[in-house]
């Protein structure tokens, strides 16, 4: 049996299989949940693990309900409520719109609707609509991606081209979000988003072609030099502790509040998925007038199935330049899935991680190093040391309701 690989487009474009009914025929919920665990060979945390093991970085619970009013106008009412481990499992409303459908072929979201900058954004959290236990952190990483879900509204096109599907997307929105860097999170204010999505599919082949521009503002000056070891190093640096001098130095060196940002994104992905497992994917984040850092980075995984098992592996990488703040690692991880049933899926990943060995010159004779993904600040502004190469274990159980 081969659920999530061959299927998981007919399972995401309903988001589940299966519904449970509540008071009439045109109400409906489903449900999602992943619950599993993660841990590193390294003491300092990286990408949410570290030698103790944590349950919560990969695990999720989440309940959808829609309702059709019994009337001859095509609408519905949609919700999603979503409770992440790492964010202390509090809840939230990832989506909260309106459809309009006004023929087969065209379909109007209104609300808080769920972003589609990369190929999996749409269905990050149900765990059984991908083969790793998450999407490859070098690409979806929270500090590639630091948000899933806007204010706004989507317009969707699906036509069929004999055995193709192509699906044409279009969003517009805003909202607000956190951007993790070094080890510190900055408060973002999103302006705008607008992205522009194809997706054209067959039984076996999926192509995914993305284009994203975003404005915003964020206080990096006043969350980064604000912060104690930042605050110190640039103090040491400047021979001072006048705020405004030190303000001065954080801010000759690249470190700004943001009143104009503009961030662009691109994105192709590729997935094959007969017996032989083949995916693929590029992004680019392309920043200007900012502090953070123009990212590239994708990944390409290979598996083959036999029966309800699915060995894979996955190499992967990030490269991030115009910043001090770098984040630049290449990975390798072993993987084996088990269809436990038609809508579960248990999984199992050793990930090794090398950090570049690269840095940035603050000033002549002073580096910054790369951290890669560690939850750390460099070593400079008061962070630890870190390991060159690091493992990590994860083990997830997944499946729809």
């Amino acid at each position: 049996m081969n659920i999530t690989m061959r299927n998981t487009g007919i399972i995401a474009s309903g988001l589940f299989c299966t519904s449970l009914s509540l008071a009439s025929d045109n109400i409906r919920t489903d449900a999602f949940i992943t619950a599993g665990g993660t841990f590193s060979d390294s003491a300092i945390p990286f990408e949410g693990a570290a030698k103790d093991i944590n349950f919560n970085q990969l695990s999720r619970i989440g309940i959808q309900y829609s309702y059709k009013p019994k009337h001859d106008i095509p609408v519905t009412f949609t919700g999603q409520l979503l409770a992440r481990g790492y964010d202390d499992w509090a809840v939230t409303s990832e989506w909260a719109l309106i459809s309009y459908r006004p023929s087969s072929s065209w379909l109007i979201n209104a609300g808080k609707i769920r972003t589609a900058l990369f190929m999996y954004s749409q269905f990050y959290d149900v765990g059984v609509t991908y083969p790793w236990t998450t999407p490859p952190e070098e690409v979806y990483g929270v500090f590639n991606i630091p948000f899933t879900s806007m204010g706004g509204l989507e317009v969707i096109n699906t036509q069929f081209l004999g055995d193709w599907a192509l699906q044409t997307r279009i969003q517009t929105g805003t909202g607000d979000f956190n951007v993790p860097a070094m080890g510190l999170d900055v408060p973002v204010q999103m302006e705008h988003l607008h992205t522009l999505q194809f997706n054209l599919s067959s039984d076996d082949l999926t192509i995914n072609l993305a284009f994203g521009d975003i404005g915003w503002q964020s206080q990096e000056l006043s969350t980064l030099g604000g912060d104690p070891r930042i605050q110190g190093a640039f103090s040491t640096l400047a021979g001072s502790t006048d705020p405004a001098v030190i303000a001065g130095l954080a801010s000759q060196v690249g470190i700004a509040n943001t009143t104009n940002g503009k961030a662009e994104f691109f994105d192709l992905g590729i997935k094959y998925d007969s017996n032989v497992l083949l995916i693929a994917e590029i992004v680019k984040r392309r920043l200007t007038n900012t502090t953070f850092p123009t990212i590239e980075a994708g990944y390409l995984t290979a598996g083959y199935h036999f029966n309800k098992y699915t060995p894979l592996i996955t190499y992967a990488r990030s490269d991030t330049s115009n910043s001090l703040i770098q984040q630049e690692q290449a990975s390798v991880t072993i993987g084996l899935n088990i269809a436990t049933s038609a809508s579960s899926l248990l999984k199992f990943e050793l990930k090794n991680t090398q950090i570049d060995d690269g840095s940035v010159a603050l000033f002549p004779g002073l580096d910054v190093n790369n951290v890669g993904l560690y939850d750390e600040l460099p070593v400079l502004f008061g962070g630890n040391v870190i390991e060159d190469s690091v493992n990590k274990v994860s083990i997830t159980f997944s499946t729809v309701l």
